[in-house]
């Protein structure tokens, strides 16, 4: 459960990145940002794996686990591999965000489709976060098997 957890969270601080970077820079900068970003995010985390010496546990594992967390069930002894996936995926987690921003900004310039109210926004946000729990619980349940 906790990896699964890990992993949601992993995504949203990805996406809330390109998110962010579309609305400040625009969209040609945040992507080319974000495929910078997550190229340097995963040679860093190679070269911290590739530092530490086999069956050896340290903080360099940690880390380099949090830089590359993606690719491990497709090439789980090819670290090079394991890497460039992670950096595909890095880099289309970040163009989502960007293009989820860009989405974000048609639709607020539209107006809303129904007056908000401080309550209304409490709802949705918890019903996001119950949403939430049950896909990490239903992933995390699904990954057991």
């Amino acid at each position: 459960m906790i990896v699964t957890v890990f992993h949601v969270l992993r995504i949203f601080l990805a996406t809330a990145f390109g998110w962010f970077l579309c609305r400040r820079f625009g969209l040609l900068p945040s992507l080319v940002t974000g495929l910078l970003c997550s190229t340097l995010t995963s040679i860093c985390g190679y070269w911290l794996l590739i530092q530490t010496a086999v069956n050896e546990v340290s903080w360099k594992n940690f880390v380099g686990g949090w830089l590359i967390p993606w690719g491990y069930t497709i090439a789980p002894n090819s670290l090079a591999t394991i890497a460039t996936i992670s950096t595909l995926v890095w880099s289309a987690l970040i163009g989502l965000g960007a293009l989820v921003s860009l989405k974000t900004e048609q639709a607020v310039s539209d107006g809303p489709a129904f007056p908000t109210t401080p309550i209304t926004s409490v709802l949705l946000l918890t019903s996001w976060v119950i949403y939430g729990a049950a896909l990490s619980f239903l992933i995390d349940q699904f990954s057991r098997t």
